[in-house]
Parts: structure tokens; C-alpha cells; sequence
């Protein structure tokens, strides 16, 4: 599952823009007074002000050969955490970004990239019962055999959802994870959309 837009709510929406296009270095691709999209290698971030104050999770791929400048420019006051990623064999470093979210970086060898940057390959998705949500996702392919009520990751090698249950924390924090608007698109065999008023989360399935 390839994932190649997330749309997200910002509270601190010029801070937010200046670090993801200044200390990030992801390419500004289109900005209005109420929100930014950013280029994330074959993907695209976009963040639209809201009134609330949102908490997300999710995850990019970068070159291994930037990864460590890049996170050599995150603030230690933000870093929470790093190691190894055993899902994506990947370098993997978590921090917060200025609203909070919890960013994972994922660095892996690969030559002839266009650029640092490759593309995001988790989106978090608290929900209250993972198992009901699911039944939502049905056309979208699953490799995972998720048996726990708690964690689940929903995709392929490519990409997956990370479902979580409402209230259980975001590692590597105690902060537990909270619902917010957000919306995913992915590269599909047909279109489809799939969309639900709670959780507020559209998933639009299209062919590229």
C-alpha cells in the first residue's frame, strides 16, 4: 500500500511550516494562509489549521546517507528516542515536531534516490475497537495477521495504517493516543473511498 497523501490538522501552523520546510528540508509544494503541503520523496504531507490542538503519529523514509544530519538538526529537547526499526531494517529515530506529534525517521540504503527524502510509510489511526475498523478496510490489501485489541499494523510492505486503541500511548511516550481528523490516500487497483464520521477519517483508494 503505497501512501501517497496524509492530510493533518496544525495548531501551530507558522511554526509548523517552518520546520518542516526548514529544519526537514521537505520541499514546499503549495501553501495558503490556512495550510501547507510538503513534498516526503513519493508522497505528500499537508497540514490545515484548525481550531483544536491535534496529536498524530506517523512515519518517513529517508536515505540512510541523510538521515543522520537530519537528525542532528531536530532539537534535543525533542528527541525521544533512537535505535533500530525491525519492521523496515531501517535506521529509526522518534521525536516531536512543534505540535507535539510523534514523528518516527526511518534512514535505509538506497542508491540513485532523488532525493533524501522517500516517502511516508506509517499513519497512525486510534480508533476505539480495531476490530470494527477493519471492517472498513476492506479494499485494501493486508499481509498482517493482527490478533491484538490494541495494535494493529493494516497495509503491506509498502505502507501500513497503524491502528491503535483510543488512550493507548504512542511509543516511546506514556501520552496515550487521541482521534483527530485525518485523511489518507493511497495508490489502488480501483478507486474507492472510505469514509467515516467516527472515527473522522477518510481513506480515498486511486489510480495512478
Amino acid at each position: 500500500m503505497h501512501i501517497h497523501h496524509v492530510q493533518l490538522k496544525v495548531h501551530q501552523f507558522d511554526e509548523m511550516k517552518d520546520f518542516y520546510v526548514n529544519t526537514l528540508s521537505m520541499r514546499l509544494v503549495s501553501e495558503t494562509p490556512h495550510s501547507f503541503k510538503v513534498q516526503v520523496g513519493n508522497s505528500f504531507l499537508s497540514f490545515e489549521k484548525g481550531n483544536e490542538w491535534p496529536y498524530y503519529h506517523f512515519a518517513c523514509l529517508m536515505i540512510a546517507a541523510a538521515f543522520d544530519d537530519v537528525v542532528a538538526r531536530i532539537p534535543e529537547k525533542d528527541a525521544l528516542h533512537r535505535g533500530e526499526s525491525w519492521k523496515w531494517g531501517a535506521k529509526q529515530f522518534y521525536f516531536k515536531d512543534p505540535d507535539g506529534n510523534i514523528v518516527e525517521l526511518l534512514g535505509i540504503d538506497q542508491q540513485n534516490a532523488l532525493s533524501d527524502w522517500l516517502k511516508i510509510v506509517e499513519i497512525g489511526l486510534p480508533v476505539p475497537n480495531i476490530e470494527a475498523f477493519k471492517k472498513e478496510l476492506q479494499a485494501i490489501k493486508d499481509i498482517h495477521d493482527g490478533d491484538s485489541e490494541t495494535f494493529q499494523f493494516y497495509g503491506d510492505q509498502e505502507g501500513v495504517l497503524v491502528l491503535t486503541k483510543e488512550g493507548r500511548p504512542w511509543f516511546p511516550t506514556d501520552r496515550g493516543a487521541t482521534i483527530h481528523p485525518t485523511t489518507v490516500e493511497v495508490k489502488a487497483e480501483q478507486n474507492f473511498t472510505i469514509e467515516t464520521a467516527e472515527p473522522p477519517y477518510k481513506i480515498i483508494g486511486t489510480k495512478f
